[in-house]
């Protein structure tokens, strides 16, 4: 998939053995999530068509949606697509699942997430909701692996449900030393100072 990997010699009794093993630093920090490119999800029990925006489909599901793990690097920023309908909304939620105390045995849709924030949805084509920044220290450190999942409630035999999705943005928010860093002007002789030239 593209992932820098490195060599790892393995000796077993009289035998070498090469292992490539993924760098962990090459995981994903940035999500584009949609349905179709997702690990996993639960039961989908409906669309929202809007003839009127251009791709316009929305998708509601019973459950939970959830998509391949990223690399936490700081705070980050989600932003929602999704939609009202004209029976009763409530609110979808995005959780985070931490990978090293998820059971290795289930997906990621199942098992116990923490929720992050909140979605009501909204009524105008390819209009996001975005909320930022989000500090996810509480619960991972840097380079700590985790899972963005999207959670669905709804009433049954009721038209009361989540909002209906079509996309998911996740991205790291630049820091403030990010910023200071890379817009601070070097003059040639800090630059010498620095590197020890005489």
């Amino acid at each position: 998939m593209g992932a820098r990997q490195a060599i790892v010699p393995v000796v077993v009794g009289a035998w070498l053995s090469v292992f490539p093993v993924v760098e962990a630093r090459c995981q994903p920090t940035e999500l584009f999530g949609f349905i179709g490119n997702d690990t996993c999800s639960e039961i989908s029990v409906g669309d929202f068509l809007d003839l009127s925006c251009p791709g316009g489909l929305w998708q509601l599901f019973r459950g939970r949606v959830a998509w391949a793990p990223l690399r936490y690097v700081g705070p980050i920023t989600i932003s929602v697509d999704s939609r009202r309908s004209a029976g009763i909304s409530i609110p979808l939620y995005v959780e985070i699942v931490p990978v090293a105390s998820h059971p290795p045995e289930l997906s990621y849709c199942d098992g116990s997430g923490i929720a992050i924030v909140q979605f009501e949805g909204h009524s105008q084509c390819d209009a996001y909701e975005t909320i930022e920044p989000i500090d996810l220290s509480w619960f991972l450190a840097p380079g700590d692996s985790y899972v963005v999942r999207v959670l669905f409630l709804s009433a049954p035999m009721t038209a009361i449900h989540s909002a209906h999705f079509r996309r998911i943005r996740v991205s790291p928010v630049p820091t403030s030393v990010d910023t200071e860093a890379s817009a601070r002007p070097y003059s040639w002789g800090m630059v010498k100072a620095l590197y020890g030239s005489p």
